[in-house]
């Protein structure tokens, strides 16, 4: 197999493979310094980022605390105005059976005042309609 000029010239020397060699290495070794100062930097971003979640973590604990506090005193004051309310009906309750007896009374005592007018002989003032 013969070899022609072109591809003698094409064929690498010792000392062309050692500068390419040289010139990749120092490639490499530029990249592998650009990727330690990357992980060195995404370090400090997760240290930065575990700050702030163990920071929100206790805002939130915070915030839970606060709203278990606001709940409690909702709850406690919508048990005083049911308890108040309960107070009001009952009140009003005896209020309103109070009244009824009062006005079936009041119903009473017409008809026998005008049973007197009528016995004594005067024009009744009062008259019962019974409505009652």
């Amino acid at each position: 197999m013969e070899i022609t000029k072109e591809q003698l010239n094409k064929l690498a020397t010792k000392d062309g493979v050692r500068e390419i060699v040289r010139k990749e290495t120092g490639d490499l070794r530029e990249d592998v310094s650009t990727l330690k100062s990357d992980v060195s930097t995404l370090k400090e971003d997760v240290n930065i980022l575990k700050q702030r979640q163990r920071e929100l973590r206790d805002g939130v604990k915070s915030l839970r605390e606060e709203l278990t506090t606001f709940k409690d005193e909702i709850l406690t004051g919508q048990n005083k105005i049911r308890k108040e309310l309960k107070t009001i009906r009952c009140q009003q309750a005896a209020f309103t059976g109070g009244q009824q007896r009062q006005d079936k009374k009041l119903v009473e005592h017409d008809k026998r005042l005008e049973q007197v007018e009528v016995k004594i002989g005067i024009e009744p003032i009062t008259t019962y309609d019974g409505d009652g």
